[in-house]
């Protein structure tokens, strides 16, 4: 009588699971040395990141201060023009120079804007990569 071998799980030899074994450390070794490259990587974005944030936060200091000088000069273009006893050459430059200041004023604003955003986009990955 002839037993049956149906349901039997088929037996892996001793050198089957010696070789399943090293492939499986080999995989586990691959997979630990692409972790750390990717750490590696990880940690040099985040440095680039900061030193991004941190050029970003001096553009924000420089764009604020230039926009400071424009709304000074503004200032002053507009009390000069409302004085007595300018001619009215004196009042179209006036006004010419005020319209580019006021065009400046805008583009140092929207730089500004833009890089504000940009550093908290920046601030926001340095964070969230944490």
């Amino acid at each position: 009588m002839q037993r049956s071998k149906v349901g039997r799980s088929p037996r892996r030899s001793c050198a089957d699971e010696k070789e399943e074994l090293i492939r499986t450390r080999s995989a586990l070794s691959s997979t630990t040395s692409q972790l750390s490259d990717m750490a590696d990587e990880l940690s040099c974005t985040r440095a680039v990141l900061r030193t991004t944030s941190l050029d970003l936060a001096a553009k924000v200091q420089e764009l604020e201060a230039r926009r400071h000088d424009a709304e000074e000069l503004q200032h002053r273009l507009e009390e000069a023009k409302g004085e007595l006893g300018l001619t009215r050459s004196r009042v179209l430059s006036i006004e010419r120079e005020l319209h580019r200041t006021r065009s400046s004023l805008g583009t140092y604003q929207s730089q500004l804007d833009a890089a504000r955003y940009e550093m908290v986009e920046s601030r926001l990955a340095t964070e969230g990569s944490w």
